[in-house]
């Protein structure tokens, strides 16, 4: 697969962009305190520092430290934007002056730092005066001397000239005392006052590059420059633009465009018009332009999983005339799996391998070319497909009770060699313990519905299922169909009569489950009771009357909900309904007994709750019920509240 992506797609130079701002004030160069004087010493230390505005160090690479006489033996970090330069003094005696530039790229772009070191020069001085004269040399705000004249009239000073200074003046005194004074040549040869920096060390040929170079002149002392008129430059390829700022005290800033020419190295001179040994030099590699076409070839655009063989990818760059462009300024980056064998085959052509993961989560991978500064040159994309069905695999299948209503869910996932997971297609399903009915595809997962043989007792039906020769196994968990289960709770009651008669006696409540109601939590029996009375007297209207013997005989229909709502807890909400028959001798005032047998009708509520202990339950209620005797009594009607605590036996 073949992609051509055109320089219309980068940016990068069709633009034309502006040079780079240079920053010349964040960088500092520390002179000595004391003069430098040639051959006192071979070599000084200075110091350089490099600070953000706010004043924070500023972070970037080791800075680059050239000097324009003499030699940098070493540049030494000092802490956090502070490095210690030890700067070799040249060979020279006579006075003049060093150009110190430091250059560094931080994240805000270029960092220039610029020194104009004086360099004394140490010497003897000349001067013809009367014999036997006392002379004193004055220069530069300094005086040396007095020395003695000789017979002849010759003396010899020793001074320290600094740079710039062409003449001192002599004043000589003479044995009669008379003083002259007089100017005497320094005789100092000129020295180079200008310097050169690339800051862009590399230009594009195509007719669209441009390197910032700056000039450094300073004048006969060694003060900045503020007028760069006295500057000539001049390149062996291309120009430089005739605008010229200054851009700090004695730095000028100028724009070097080398046109379309081939791969090159272009040397590049700036001089002073008014001293011929002011002259410096720096060269600029002219290269191919920045890349601008793309054209991608890959030997698939489709990877298959169970494919191990990785993908070829040949990529060829071009400059915006149509010539093989620098490999180094592109970079090849892809999104999923890697790169390797990374190799430069020809001019402008690179090859490589694209090792893709087997193991794939999304639908295509991208491959991308970007120039070194971010811009992007175009890419191409791999489709990527899953594997052949390699193995198949079960959801865990939930319970089922065997009683040929309830089924289970089957569901079946397949997948690949390199696990993928791809369509569950063809798949059937098998079992000798029951029946799978239902089945179907829902996306990539084949599900179905399992009906079990009825069993008598728990057990693990295995199910196959099968696509081709793969196969995979499961187990479900067959439960036997529920059973009635009687239940019986033996327990203590108590009742009230209005206040009238306080009952008290054993309690049976026998409950039996009802299957595949509710959850199989539905339960249906009778309740019934034998309370005899504790007798208490009783005001009637007629006098006063004793109860001499009370019994009864609760019975009710029962109905309950028993939901196990934590682990080991049961919840009993019930209610029931019957006839409660009771059996009473009363005392009237005139001592006569009448003995009652009474019929009530009503209802009860039932509330509790039960703690499984091994086979059984340890439950206790709370029932409240009314009934209405329906033969009129002299105490009124059975009706009260009641509270058992029993044990009930069974599940």
């Amino acid at each position: 697969m073949s992609i051509l992506v055109l320089g219309v797609l980068c940016p990068l130079l069709a633009s034309a962009p502006g040079p780079v701002r240079i920053d010349m004030t964040s960088m500092s160069i520390d002179a000595p305190t004391e003069p430098v004087v040639l051959g006192d010493t071979e070599e000084v230390v200075l110091h350089l520092h490099a600070e953000a505005p706010d004043g924070a160090p500023l972070a970037g690479t080791t800075p680059e430290v050239t000097a324009s006489v003499g030699t940098i033996a070493a540049v030494d970090p000092a802490g956090p934007g502070r490095w210690t330069v030890r700067y070799r003094l040249p060979p020279q005696r006579h006075p003049h002056v060093a150009a110190i530039t430091a250059y560094m790229v931080a994240e805000r772009g270029p960092v220039v730092g610029f020194l104009a070191l004086p360099l004394y020069g140490r010497g003897t001085l000349a001067v013809a005066t009367k014999p036997n004269s006392k002379v004193t040399l004055y220069l530069g705000g300094k005086s040396f001397g007095p020395a003695a004249a000789d017979a002849q009239g010759q003396a010899q000073v020793p001074i320290v000239a600094p740079p710039g200074p062409e003449r001192a003046v002599a004043e000589s005194v003479d044995e009669a005392g008379n003083q002259t004074t007089k100017s005497v040549a320094l005789s100092v040869p000129p020295f180079n006052r200008v310097s050169l920096l690339a800051v862009d060390k590399v230009a594009a040929g195509d007719g669209t590059g441009l390197a910032q170079v700056l000039v450094f002149v300073v004048d006969k002392k060694g003060a900045p420059l503020f007028d760069a008129g006295d500057v000539e430059l001049s390149a062996d390829i291309g120009a430089f633009d005739e605008r010229m700022p200054g851009i700090a005290p004695g730095v000028f800033r100028a724009i070097y465009r080398p046109g379309v020419v081939e791969k090159t190295e272009a040397h590049l001179t700036a001089k002073l018009a008014s001293s011929s040994v002011s002259q410096a030099q720096t060269q600029v590699r002219v290269l191919s332009g920045s890349p601008a076409n793309l054209a991608l070839d890959l030997s698939r655009d489709v990877f298959n999983a169970d494919d191990e063989t990785p993908i070829e990818v040949r990529a060829a760059f071009t400059d915006r005339a149509g010539r093989p462009s620098d490999v180094d300024a592109v970079r090849l980056s892809v999104d999923l799996g890697r790169l390797t064998d990374y190799t430069r085959v020809g001019p402008g052509r690179v090859q490589a391998h694209w090792v893709l993961p087997r193991n794939i989560q999304r639908k295509r991978a991208n491959l991308v070319a970007r120039t070194t500064t971010g811009e992007e040159l175009g890419g191409a994309f791999v489709k990527l497909e899953a594997g052949a069905l390699a193995r198949l695999r079960f959801d865990p299948p939930g319970k089922v009770l065997s009683d040929g209503q309830h089924t289970t869910a089957l569901s079946v996932r397949a997948f690949d060699q390199a696990g993928n997971q791809v369509p569950a297609e063809g798949v059937r399903f098998a079992s000798e313990g029951g029946e799978v009915v239902g089945e179907s595809r829902d996306g990539l997962i084949m599900t179905a519905q399992f009906v079990p043989h009825r069993v008598s007792q728990i057990k693990n039906v295995a199910v196959t299922a099968k696509a081709g020769p793969v196969e995979a196994r499961t187990a479900v968990q067959v439960l036997p169909p529920p059973r009635p289960v009687l239940t019986a709770a033996l327990s203590l009651r108590t009742d009230w009569n209005y206040g009238s008669v306080f009952a008290a006696g054993p309690e049976a409540s026998l409950l039996l489950r009802v299957p595949w109601v509710l959850d199989e939590a539905l339960h249906v029996g009778v309740n019934l009771a034998y309370l005899p009375s504790v007798p208490l007297p009783v005001e009637h209207a007629t006098g006063r009357q004793d109860v001499k013997f009370h019994q009864a005989f609760p019975f009710a229909l029962e109905v309950a909900w028993r939901p196990l709502v934590l682990d080991d807890v049961v919840l009993h909400l019930g209610g029931g309904a019957g006839v409660t028959v009771g059996d009473l001798t009363v005392f009237a005032p005139n001592g006569i007994a009448g003995r009652f047998t009474y019929i009530a009708p009503g209802a009860h509520l039932s509330l509790g709750a039960a703690y499984r202990l091994g086979p059984g339950e340890l439950e206790a209620q709370v029932r409240a019920g009314y009934y209405y005797a329906i033969s009129p009594i002299a105490f009124g009607t059975p009706t009260g509240v009641s509270a058992s605590v029993g044990y009930r036996l069974g599940f």
